[in-house]
């Protein structure tokens, strides 16, 4: 896949993937198999094996204390930063991926074997669902939490109600993020 690609889902923005950290684009671009609950990873929450394009060997990574076995993260970035990490953040929806990136040069299996769905970030700072395709799941919320509660009660604080801030909003309702 091509990371300067321009399909019909590229946002209205000036940005391309090119402008992200290289070890999200990587973690978003290569074809990777991100498996919970198998082999070393077996009944351990937060752990997973990861098998990239590029290697044959799977390396066990604790998303959770952001630890993995690669050589990246073991001699160039020991703060936890390598693609592997990365993609299992994207993948179950810990990370929001950026709204203008591209989704035409996402790996189409991103987030296929786990049961959480890939969110991608709204221009008003929220986060929207999408499928396994990259599509995003339309529903009537606006991306915002079932239990929303903001109103004209926290209207001119400029503060979301608790619900949203919990799920990564810092505006209330109709406001736009900075």
């Amino acid at each position: 896949m091509s990371s300067t690609h321009s399909g019909a889902n590229k946002p209205h923005d000036d940005r391309s993937i090119d402008d992200l950290d290289k070890r999200d684009v990587r973690a978003l671009t290569e074809a990777m198999s991100v498996l919970p609950d198998y082999g070393r990873a077996r009944g351990a929450d937060g752990l997973f094996v990861v098998i990239g394009e590029n290697s044959n060997d799977p390396y066990l990574v604790d998303v959770v204390g952001k630890a993995c076995e690669c050589p990246d993260a073991e001699y160039r970035d020991p703060d936890g930063g390598c693609k592997h990490i990365k993609r299992i953040e994207y993948a179950t929806g810990r990370t929001a991926i950026p709204q203008w990136v591209d989704r035409d040069v996402v790996d189409d299996n991103l987030g296929c074997a786990v049961d959480a769905e890939p969110r991608y970030a709204v221009a008003d700072g929220g986060i929207i669902e999408a499928d396994d395709d990259g599509e995003i799941i339309d529903d009537d919320t606006n991306g915002r939490p079932e239990d929303c509660d903001c109103g004209p009660w926290n209207a001119d604080a400029g503060l979301p109600c608790w619900p949203c801030y919990r799920d990564g909003f810092r505006m209330p309702v109709g406001e736009i993020d900075g």
